[in-house]
């Protein structure tokens, strides 16, 4: 295992790259990837790492990488799938537990090292926002290996990101005001037409201008109520596709404070 980058700021971003040697090795492989934190808590936390090692079938590219996706696109890459054994060897079906995913098998074609089949897989463009980690199932007519798995990975961003995606108020008394910051953006310009809480505790001020960030200012009022807190925050924008976004407002409302009366002088 490398690592892209050893140090993350906040909000950065970093990769755990994982080779597997194909060379040396057949069959099922698995193994345990330890990754050591040190900030701002010391942690560890394991990584199972499993995979299937043929020896008479490969893929050219090993995944099919769809990378970022934009919401409301649809995304494809080509795969092509090696056969280097001498038997009648035949993909008889391709399964996908992913209803946003399209594949379309093209005929094998004869090689000097045995067959070949270029498959296509499409990402509709109904595909969700959030990450992809499917695998593809391919069916094949050898009952040594009857199946052949490959994985899909990519990721759908929405039109709209809200930062913080969970807006910590604070432990507050009641009627303490507090006002945090929502950062809202976008991949072209956008006005944002509305901002809705289903509590009345929560203030919000928007701006009619369209442009790619919109800066939101959120006011909080805490009631009377002790307890812990959590909301959902909604906006909306004039945004075709995808124009809407959410965010989950937190905190703690602490209960009244008492004051412990003093006892006179002299008496117990």
């Amino acid at each position: 295992p490398t690592i892209t980058k050893a140090t993350l700021k906040t909000w950065e971003k970093g990769a755990i790259l994982t080779t597997l040697n194909t060379k040396s090795f057949l069959g099922q492989r698995s193994s345990t990837i330890t990754v050591v934190i040190d900030k701002p808590f010391y942690a560890e936390v394991q990584l199972q790492i499993k995979g299937n090692i043929h020896g008479e079938v490969d893929f050219q590219p090993g995944s099919v990488a769809l990378g970022d996706v934009d919401q409301g696109t649809e995304a494809a890459r080509e795969i092509t799938i090696n056969y280097y054994g001498r038997a009648a060897w035949q993909i008889t079906d391709v399964r996908s537990a992913n209803s946003h995913l399209e594949v379309e098998l093209g005929q094998p074609q004869r090689t000097t090292n045995g067959l070949a089949y270029k498959m296509a897989v499409k990402l509709k463009d109904d595909a969700p926002a959030g990450s992809i980690s499917d695998m593809l199932t391919l069916v094949t007519n050898d009952p040594r290996v009857p199946t052949v798995a490959i994985a899909v990975e990519g990721r759908v961003v929405p039109p709209l990101s809200v930062s913080p995606s969970s807006l910590f108020l604070g432990v507050l008394q009641p009627g303490q005001k507090v006002t945090k910051q929502l950062v809202v953006t976008g991949k072209q310009p956008f006005k944002v037409t509305g901002v809705a809480c289903d509590d009345t505790a929560f203030e919000f001020k928007t701006t009619d201008v369209a442009k790619k960030v919109h800066l939101i200012p959120v006011t909080f009022t805490a009631g009377e109520t002790a307890g812990e807190l959590e909301r959902t925050i909604e906006i909306q924008t004039d945004l075709a596709a995808g124009g809407q976004a959410q965010c989950t407002a937190r905190g703690t409302i602490r209960g009244a404070a008492t004051t412990a009366s003093t006892p006179e002088s002299g008496r117990f």
